[in-house]
């Protein structure tokens, strides 16, 4: 069997939107959807009906803990870790509890607003849909389209949802395991720690999602990276290599 690769080199620097960054506070009208959708995720997530490594469901109460935020935090102090036995020097990140080598514990509060937003409510389907999803989802009369029920009841703009089939296709999660899917056996999964294009929840929910349907998944956040840049592709290289030696099992 023979394992082949082909990946074409990113600039660090590309932006295929190049969006402004985020103001720095939040409008009264922003802060009010923030905290509707606050109030509805912990509902999406828990009725994915994730589990742990243990097999203990995964889940977030009303106010956004639980053990579905506690594994988030795992990933993020697996990550400085990794980078501190690198040899790199993390003392300046107050967030973090280091003690003989060892990272201890994340501030996870500290550390989103250390990151920044860099996107402001609801971040991807527009209330004025002027973002580059709404126009990912548009057609070839209609550029952009509303895809959420949330976004379109309080939308500034008229507009029909987008096809329901097409926002399906846009999330794999409806996918993985499915009779009618041929999913791969292998995902390799990396979302920078410094990534705030999206939540740190989507990733961890995917990775989640295959390791319980039995798939090999390796989810890493690499620190301080953002959204772009060739970071680790020996690391990379080195992951296809050892499927290769087993064949692709």
């Amino acid at each position: 069997m023979h394992c082949r690769t082909s990946i074409e080199k990113i600039p660090s620097n590309f932006n295929a939107f190049a969006l402004p960054p985020a103001p720095a506070s939040l409008s009264a009208e922003q802060i009010a959807v923030a905290q509707q959708l606050k109030v509805l995720f912990p509902a999406y997530l828990n009725g994915l009906k994730l589990k742990d490594k243990s097999g203990a469901l995964l889940s977030l109460g009303k106010d956004g803990n639980g053990n579905f935020k506690e594994l988030v935090r795992s990933y993020l102090i697996a990550s400085a870790q990794k980078e501190l036995d690198k040899g790199t020097d993390l003392s300046s990140f107050a967030f973090l509890s280091i003690s003989n080598g060892k990272v201890n514990a994340l501030d996870y509060n500290a550390y989103i607003k250390y990151i920044e937003r860099m996107k402001t409510p609801p971040a991807f389907d527009a209330l004025d849909m002027t973002s580059p999803e709404n126009n990912l989802f548009g057609t070839a009369t209609v550029p952009n389209l509303h895809f959420t029920s949330f976004a379109q009841n309080q939308s500034k703009a008229t507009s029909p949802l987008a096809d329901p089939l097409l926002v399906k296709m846009m999330n794999p999660m409806h996918y993985i395991g499915a009779p009618q899917s041929a999913t791969s056996k292998h995902w390799r999964i990396r979302h920078g720690a410094k990534d705030k294009d999206t939540s740190f929840a989507i990733p961890v929910m995917l990775a989640t999602l295959l390791d319980n349907k039995g798939y090999d998944v390796n989810l890493e956040l690499p620190w301080e990276k953002p959204h772009s840049g060739d970071y680790d592709l020996n690391e990379l290289f080195a992951w296809i290599d050892g499927i290769c030696a087993k064949g692709g099992k």
